[in-house]
């Protein structure tokens, strides 16, 4: 449960990967209920090239390295900004 004006942070999964050498995504959301704040990499993606792209509404990201990747683990936190509660 989240506050007017507190913050939802989602986590992105990494499950069932192996030799992971790049990776692209699209998260939707309320742009009328959230705000999108930024996107926390972890560690684990240090070697990673990462571009992002943010559009009212919506938050592409792509990532590419000459290393590979596969642990099962969070690999990123989406945070919003709560706007309104319904």
């Amino acid at each position: 449960t989240a506050a007017r004006n507190g913050e939802v942070v989602v986590p992105l999964i990494l499950s069932n990967g192996s030799n992971i050498f790049s990776f692209q995504g699209e998260i939707s959301y309320d742009p009328n209920r959230l705000e999108f704040e930024k996107i926390i990499w972890t560690n684990a993606l240090s070697k990673f090239l990462i571009l992002q792209n943010q559009a009212k509404g919506n938050v592409k990201f792509a990532g590419a390295s000459s290393t590979s990747n596969g642990k099962e683990e969070i690999f990123a936190q989406v945070k919003f900004k709560v706007k309104i509660l319904k």
